[in-house]
């Protein structure tokens, strides 16, 4: 996949990583997508035309809600939502002091309200649900640099992405961090939650067209960077669910087949450098091969039985700080598996190379420190507040 070609020249991007996919990421589906432009012009004419109001079929411009009697402006605000009357009230100066305090009290559970009201009229300004407030413009974009001739297939400024599922045409993005996101993060420019995505997706249109085939299949992903030591570690969560339409007995026979087939729709790494296929294997490997022990080490039985597949702990020839983990989804215990889960952490900034930080569950220590960290910091804040 060239993704690269996403990124030929220099170019200003909304900073949400999930800006390339927007129907496709729940956490950010406040703030992200503003309403249309209201054509203020062909709508004055329409009620002009349709209304017979004097004032309509004029030229003038002025605001004749302002010469309405303080009594009606109270009682329209009668008719309004506690976040609505005060979106009214500070609509200008006059209606402030007209109407102004005391102003009605928002719940906690009608901010969001109040700000998606606010933000119709400064679309530049993106709002925040996690932050319960505005960002300012110069927070909601980051700068691509121009891309140089190169023999990788990602942009050299590129940090980590994940690809929607597809059959073999160019796909969406749903996830990007490149370097610029890093660093706004580290530095407090931007809130760590802007860089925290996650989404489920139907594959009905993309199963592969064979005679026994999986019926259905759910792919869920799940994005939730930490900051640690001035780091940024990169979580990500994968789900697939997959359901059969065969008989028992025939799925049972054709199942590693048809779930290898649609692991083909997927890009599922550990980082740039990392290998599909390998992945790809090992998933195949941890769903339907049995294990055995040999001394200390657990390797597959069917390891070396077939030439071409890669079973067990895949190997990475980058020197990227990367760790992963598995799960079998199961209805219940005793049932075969019906998807897999995929845990990635990989350390992004200075100190990649740590030989201690390379040390498998190192990685995954330091996030939870920098989860439970961040979680009582929350805490401290609220108390404050």
């Amino acid at each position: 996949m060239q993704v690269a070609q996403y990124w030929k020249s220099s170019r200003v991007l909304p900073v949400l990583p999930c800006s390339c996919a927007p129907g496709h990421c729940t956490k950010h589906d406040v703030g992200r997508s503003q309403p249309d432009a209201v054509s203020w012009g062909s709508l004055w004419a329409t009620l002009a035309d349709s209304l017979p109001i004097p004032f309509l079929k004029s030229k003038d411009t002025r605001c004749h809600i302002l010469s309405l009697p303080i009594e009606l402006l109270q009682e329209i605000l009668t008719h309004l939502g506690p976040h609505d009357q005060i979106v009214f009230i500070i609509t200008c100066k006059a209606l402030q002091q007209s109407l102004g305090p005391p102003w009605p009290k928002l719940l906690p559970s009608e901010h969001i309200d109040f700000l998606k009201a606010i933000q119709r009229d400064i679309p530049d300004y993106r709002l925040c649900r996690p932050c319960k407030i505005l960002h300012a413009p110069t927070r909601n974009t980051i700068t691509i640099p121009r891309n140089k001739l190169r023999r990788e297939t990602y942009h050299r400024d590129l940090r980590a992405y994940v690809l929607a599922p597809h059959g073999g045409n160019d796909p969406d993005i749903l996830y990007w961090l490149c370097e610029e996101h890093l660093q706004l993060a580290i530095t407090e420019h931007i809130c760590i939650d802007t860089l925290r995505c996650s989404g489920t997706l139907d594959l009905p249109s993309l199963l592969p067209k064979q005679k026994y085939m999986v019926g259905s299949a759910i792919f869920t992903f799940k994005i939730v960077p930490v900051i640690s030591r001035r780091n940024v570690i990169f979580h990500a969560i994968y789900e697939l669910n997959y359901t059969a339409t065969t008989p028992q007995r025939v799925w049972a026979d054709l199942e590693e087949d048809r779930v290898r087939e649609l692991l083909l729709l997927f890009d599922i790494r550990c980082c740039l450098h990392c290998s599909t296929g390998q992945m790809r294997e090992e998933m195949i490997c941890f769903l339907f091969h049995s294990t055995q022990r040999v001394g200390s080490v657990i390797t597959c039985t069917r390891g070396s039985a077939v030439s071409g597949e890669g079973c067990g702990h895949h190997i990475h020839a980058c020197e990227c700080t990367t760790e992963y983990m598995m799960e079998q989804i199961k209805v219940d215990s005793t049932d075969a598996p019906t998807g897999i889960r995929v845990f990635v952490w990989q350390w992004l900034g200075h100190r990649s190379d740590d030989y201690v930080l390379k040390q498998r569950g190192m990685l995954r220590n330091c996030y939870e420190d920098a989860t439970l960290e961040t979680f009582f910091s929350s805490l401290r804040v609220n108390r404050v507040h």
